[in-house]
């Protein structure tokens, strides 16, 4: 808007909408939004996409959980065993990570508690005694605030690409969505979260 604005274009009114990865891909599927962004394990086939950016997860708890105590070391088996507080099924996060585990032979995580956003897993292990697997970019603020703490799960991969999906051609179509993914793909000089998100 503000670059509109400065180049004598009327701003464009911008609905973002947080939802979980497999929404945002109906949705532009669907045509009912130009760009999403998501942060599921494979990129779509069937949708252009670009990445954005690159994030892990990491197992988080609050410093009074039993698990601060491990020197931020983790194994997958530890996350099979605690119900954890997660994502609902269809988020990206929930998918990278049952996918992670279950390419090592282990089931998918039993959750304690399912909550559609990473805001709302997070300040729910923040207030109680549970554990989460969350974007390490999404928590970099809680971590560095020590608030909560960070382990990683030393047998599994779960690093993952955040994309942009549009519906059709190299780039989304020209106008507010392009510039919106210009936007989105300069590098910030602080790494800055990136939900699955419609727009």
């Amino acid at each position: 808007r503000a670059r509109q604005a400065a180049g004598d274009r009327p701003p464009t009114t911008v609905t973002l909408r947080p939802t979980n990865s497999a929404h945002v891909l109906a949705e532009v599927r669907s045509g009912t939004a130009q760009l999403g962004f998501v942060e599921g394990a494979q990129a779509p086939v069937d949708l252009p996409w670009q990445a954005v950016a690159h994030d892990e997860l990491v197992a988080v708890v609050a410093p009074g959980h039993p698990w601060a105590r491990r020197r931020g070391r983790l194994r997958a088996a530890d996350l099979v065993a605690e119900p954890l507080v997660c994502r609902e099924v269809g988020s990206g996060t929930r998918q990278v990570l049952d996918e992670a585990l279950r390419a090592q032979g282990h089931p998918p995580v039993t959750p304690l508690l399912e909550l559609g956003t990473a805001t709302a897993v997070r300040e729910a292990v923040r207030a109680g005694g549970a554990a989460a697997v969350l974007s390490r970019l999404a928590v970099a603020d809680d971590l560095a605030g020590h608030r909560l703490i960070a382990l990683d799960v030393e047998d599994l991969d779960l690093r993952r690409t955040l994309r942009a999906v549009w519906v059709s051609g190299h780039q989304p179509p020209q106008g507010p969505a392009r510039d919106l993914l210009a936007l989105t793909t300069r590098r910030p000089h602080h790494p800055r979260r990136t939900p699955a998100s419609t727009v």
